[in-house]
């Protein structure tokens, strides 16, 4: 987001950006993702096929750090406490990949987008979550204020590929 202010990016991928984000960055949503719930292997809760959040009270849990994706963070926080769960954050690593590794040492369990189970690593498992906690919007950022010739072809070479990548990230229901 800073580079895209800056004048630093044409374009750049992440989470809706800011309710106060200039009006001359545009925002192509490529798909919609839902958070999931992941364990270790071995976890009393693996069981069951469907979780709810309350299994998760009173549980150590890993948690993407807040400052990496406030909304996200506050958006796990949220449905936790819609469910009357008040999580314990035993961890908050800086990556996907670091909390899929926590989990799958037994660190805790982690509510997670649905995305990060592409990142196929043995001693974890995921499981779809009984609460609807709302959909995750993954876009494309750009800048529309002085469009360059590849940034105006990359975004609609993006919105071409949207069903593909929607079929290939889609979470399970």
């Amino acid at each position: 987001y800073d580079g895209l202010l800056a004048g630093q990016l044409d374009v750049a991928l992440s989470r809706s950006l800011p309710a106060a984000a200039p009006k001359y960055l545009g925002s192509l949503e490529i798909y919609s993702d839902r958070l999931l719930a992941y364990l270790p292997s071995g976890h009393p809760l693996a069981q069951k096929l469907v979780l709810s959040l309350t299994d998760f009270a009173g549980s150590p849990m890993v948690l993407f750090k807040r400052s990496g994706a406030p909304n996200l963070y506050d958006q796990i926080i949220h449905a936790c406490q819609e469910a009357g769960v008040s999580p314990w954050i035993a961890s908050e690593p800086n990556s996907m990949q670091a909390v899929l590794t926590e989990v799958a040492s037994g660190l805790g369990a982690s509510i997670a987008p649905g995305c990060i189970r592409q990142l196929a690593m043995p001693g974890y498992l995921w499981r779809p979550l009984l609460e609807d906690c709302g959909g995750i919007s993954f876009q494309l950022h750009y800048r529309t204020d002085e469009p360059e010739p590849a940034t105006t072809a990359f975004v609609k070479m993006v919105q071409d590929k949207r069903p593909e990548i929607r079929k290939t990230v889609a979470s399970p229901k």
